[in-house]
């Protein structure tokens, strides 16, 4: 699991640029192959139970613009208001995994002669927010299997708090020209905004670690493994372990999945 870290750790620098959903495609598929992955943020009217709007963060893979999940299900909604899934999904008190039933488009891909879609969702549910990851299968003749879909809500433990602070992220920066962005994206150092987000995420939570500390911690958001840090700071194993437990308690969390949520401000 090292190079989820290292890939998640990109995510998170990615968030709020355009090359967010596409480190997520890849991230996801590194174990369990997908062809389109789509993130979108649902904006809740609590009062009335409907979707008020919903804001389309990007979508990433092959045939991407003939998977569109958002699209699909508010027409459903319009038919069928109670058994639909926008229904599931407003409705949500907590993080789901939908499993929908195969669908047939209405036209053929070379890809896939059947033309028969599979699709999952992943959501999470804050307060009138629903972000939402939709999967599909479009050129893979065949369903996710149970194991696949076990592997999909364990990730997405991780994944979708990175959705709702992309999500925030974008409202709060307006969308820059693409070659403008992309300019500036390979221009900036990866490790030194990670950094900057780690100091961001310290100062909101008030809380101080030795540098011993925060150096582990850093090391561990670039996706350092535990023997490649102990050898950049010239100790044993056991003792950056401990430099990260330490940290640990101090930030009231345990492990790189806590970490890494902790990060996105969303660990309890």
């Amino acid at each position: 699991m090292n190079g989820f870290f290292a890939k998640m750790g990109q995510v998170i620098t990615d968030s709020g640029t355009d090359n967010f959903v596409a480190g997520v495609h890849r991230l996801i598929n590194d174990y369990v192959p997908v062809d389109v992955t789509e993130a979108t943020n649902w904006i809740i009217d609590k009062t009335n139970k409907n979707v008020a709007t919903i804001q389309r963060l990007g979508t990433w893979g092959a045939a991407a613009n003939q998977f569109s999940f958002d699209h699909e299900s508010r027409q459903s909604c319009e038919d069928r208001p109670e058994s639909s899934i926008l229904s599931r999904i407003v409705n949500s008190e907590d993080s789901q995994l939908i499993h929908l039933k195969p669908r047939t488009v209405s036209h053929d891909t070379r890809e896939n002669s059947s033309g028969i879609v599979y699709q999952c969702i992943l959501l999470s549910h804050q307060d009138n927010r629903r972000h939402v990851i939709s999967l599909s299968r479009a050129a893979q003749p065949r369903d996710f299997s149970l194991q696949e879909l076990s592997v999909l809500k364990q990730l997405s433990d991780a994944i979708l708090p990175a959705v709702g602070y992309h999500a925030r992220r974008r409202i709060r920066e307006p969308k820059r020209d693409g070659l403008i962005a992309a300019a500036t994206g390979a221009a900036e150092n990866h490790a030194m905004q990670l950094q900057r987000n780690f100091d961001e995420r310290l100062n909101e939570m008030g809380v101080v670690l030795s540098s011993r500390e925060y150096q582990v911690c850093l090391a561990h958001l670039l996706g350092n493994t535990l023997p490649a840090i102990a050898r950049q700071l010239s100790v044993q194993e056991s003792t950056a372990a401990t430099y990260f437990k330490r940290a640990g308690i101090k930030l009231n969390l345990s492990g790189r999945h806590g970490f890494a949520k902790w990060m996105l401000g969303t660990a309890s």
